[in-house]
């Protein structure tokens, strides 16, 4: 995707943040949202020339050690009931939990939403509280056959029904069973971290793009 595609996209008013992670040089990650809410790399995430699906060919590269990306400034959703996350990811699995992208950390009574692989395995999982606990709800099989493969995934999810979406390229593939609600909104005023949870200190090894987090359904 070019920058004048990325300016028309980032005028989208329903889009929180829009992080293309496609720079070829420096530690700057550039928001095309209308609200501007940059990240920068950190500890040595770097750009990385391997991705089909942009112009230049760019993504940022995290090592599962100790680099990661994050906002500059806290941010606060708009809370309107929905939250669509879009990405483009390439990684494999490692013996520990790879997380993706990280807004609030998690408790029982925090609000918050984590999305991560987890360890050893082709499993998505998304973490959210109910206000009594952490949940987690897994999305099993989604990184099959997709192992070092690019692939995009989007996840919906409506907070006023407690129901969750995930995608796989476009298509629908699955709609997990919420065992625990609901699903409370994640209304901290804090960072995005993207490949990395700061609580267990845990890294992803892999390579990202195309991070977009709208306030509605996509």
């Amino acid at each position: 995707m070019n920058n004048n595609s990325n300016k028309f996209l980032g005028l989208n008013p329903s889009l929180e943040i829009y992080l293309p992670l496609n720079e070829n040089n420096g530690t700057i990650k550039k928001d095309y949202s209308i609200l501007k809410r940059n990240a920068t790399a950190i500890n040595g995430a770097l750009p990385y020339q391997d991705h089909p699906y942009i112009s230049g060919g760019y993504c940022t590269k995290f090592d599962g050690i100790n680099d990661y990306a994050s906002t500059d400034t806290n941010i606060t959703f708009k809370d309107t009931g929905y939250l669509t996350f879009e990405f483009r990811i390439n990684c494999n699995q490692t013996l520990t939990r790879q997380p993706i992208i990280h807004h609030g950390l998690a408790s029982g009574v925090q609000r918050h939403l984590i999305i991560f692989r987890d360890a050893s395995s082709d499993t998505l999982g998304i973490i959210y509280g109910d206000g009594v606990a952490p949940r987690t709800v897994p999305v099993q099989s989604f990184f099959t056959s997709v192992n070092n493969i690019w692939v995009k995934c989007k996840i919906n999810i409506d907070f006023i029904n407690n129901i969750i979406k995930v995608y796989k390229n476009n298509v629908l593939f699955a709609i997990p069973v919420i065992a625990n609600k609901p699903i409370l909104f994640p209304t901290q005023d804090i960072k995005i971290f993207i490949g990395y949870y700061s609580l267990t200190n845990v890294y992803l090894t892999g390579k990202l793009s195309d991070i977009k987090i709208y306030n509605r359904f996509i």
